[in-house]
């Protein structure tokens, strides 16, 4: 199969494709630009501690949570807390989803990088016949 230029669907990317773990939906954006300059101004702060290998992991662990609430876990639909109710999106409950849950974490982190997942949606191929 040959490269094919423009098989990303950018708005996909950016706004989301919807998918199910643990009997939920999730809305996941693309890991890209948007997400790696939130990341960035988030670490700003903690620069220095960063360059010198003193930051406290968690702390590290926690602003990479918040890009991800921020610009890649965009929304959600039948989401429970413990006592069975339901919980609303925002985006600080992004952050407390992400961080009490590893393989939740795991799952938005593999979805939103897998560029696969926000190919455009394949066309047939018109054959002309000469």
């Amino acid at each position: 199969m040959a490269f094919v230029i423009g098989k990303f669907d950018e708005n996909k990317k950016e706004e989301g494709i919807w998918t199910q773990y643990g009997g939920s939906d999730f809305l996941i954006g693309y890991t890209g630009t948007k997400f790696t300059k939130t990341l960035n101004r988030l670490r700003k702060p903690h620069e220095k501690a960063i360059q010198r290998n003193t930051v406290d992991p968690d702390t590290l662990s926690g602003l990479y949570q918040r890009a991800i609430a921020e610009t890649v876990l965009l929304d959600w639909k039948n989401v429970q807390d413990f006592e069975g109710a339901d919980v609303p999106y925002s985006k600080e409950m992004a952050i407390e989803a992400l961080k009490s849950d590893p393989d939740f974490f795991s799952f938005v982190t593999e979805f939103s990088t897998e560029i696969t997942n926000f190919e455009k949606e394949a066309k047939e191929a018109k054959v002309k016949k000469s």
